[in-house]
């Protein structure tokens, strides 16, 4: 392989972990305002209340490490804000493509 062929390889592999990293942070951002059964997550490893009102629901994708929270309503089940737990390089969304 030449050193264009390279150079381009790695502006488009660095592109895409970019560009998936900011569309995991849109999906998350648009599960605001959803209930946790509408969020396009997995199951919660953990539950953890914060107070009365809202409790803490803890996701993990074990494959790449990514840990984040979202805060819930704990009588509408509605997500109201969320967090990375783990440092946010880990968390991205794969590439697919559709026929």
């Amino acid at each position: 392989m030449d050193y264009r062929s390279y150079m381009a390889m790695l502006l488009i592999l660095g592109g895409v972990g970019c560009a998936s990293r900011k569309e995991f942070i849109r999906s998350r951002d648009y599960d605001i305002g959803k209930t946790t059964r509408e969020a396009w997550v997995p199951d919660p490893i953990s539950i953890e209340p914060i107070n009365d009102l809202t409790s803490r629901y803890i996701y993990e994708y074990k494959e790449t490490g990514c840990r984040f929270a979202y805060t819930v309503d704990n009588l509408t089940k509605r997500v109201l804000s969320w967090q990375f737990l783990s440092d946010p390089d880990r968390c991205y969304t794969t590439p697919t493509f559709i026929d």
